[in-house]
Parts: C-alpha cells; structure tokens; sequence
C-alpha cells in the first residue's frame, strides 16, 4: 500500500475501496456531490476502506438521512417508520474499486473511513 500524508496523519491508500449502492446495475461511477458535506469538496464518487460503511450505502431510504461515526460506532438516522423502511428494503450491492485515485481527508464526512475520487 501506498503511504500518504493527509491533514497531519499518516494513512494507507487501499488496494480497493468499497461502494455502496441500492443499484446493481452501475457499470460507470459518476463524480456528484453528496447530499450531505459534498458541497464544498466538488463532485466526487465517494467509497470507503470499511465494507461496514458501504453496506450503509445499500439502502434505498427514499428521502433525506445522515450517517456517521462516533469512535469506532458507526450510525445512520433514517426519519422514517421501522415498517416503512422495510416495507422499501430491496437490499443492496457493494462494489469493489480499484483504491488509486482515491484519498482520504479527516475533515471530510466520515473522516478516514471515507474515501473519494474525482475519478473512478
């Protein structure tokens, strides 16, 4: 793996990252700019070196939710009914990436577990 320097500390860039999509039929990854704190960072397609925070991906919620990280827990807040949200679970598919474009910022999102590209 190649050793990078972001924001003061030290990561690995993975051989591969992970995205989560309620879609499997993505042939081509196109940047956009997240709904969450995309805005100010630009068009990216984002993934993560966690398979546990793709899988958060993979839900279709069907409206506005955030995720996040306290220590090593992750979260997701869906403002929905258990019984609606299940009623539109369809399951999810994660996609494996190849990590080269990819960089890691602290200040971003999901901090080190988040990992974007303005390529894929």
């Amino acid at each position: 793996m190649e050793r990078l320097e972001k924001t003061g500390a030290e990561q690995e860039r993975p051989e591969f990252v992970f995205h989560g999509s309620p879609r499997g039929d993505i042939e081509e990854f196109t940047p956009r700019v997240s709904l969450g704190s995309g805005e100010p960072h630009g068009a990216l397609v984002y993934a993560s070196n966690d398979r546990a925070v793709a899988a958060m991906f993979t839900a279709d919620v069907g409206g506005p939710w955030s995720t996040g990280s306290v220590g090593d827990t992750l979260y997701a807040i869906i403002p929905k009914s258990r019984e609606d949200f299940v009623a539109r679970d369809r399951g999810g598919f994660i996609y494996q990436l190849p990590g080269g474009t990819f960089s890691s910022d602290r200040g971003r999102g999901m901090g080190p577990r988040e990992w974007a590209s303005p390529v894929a």
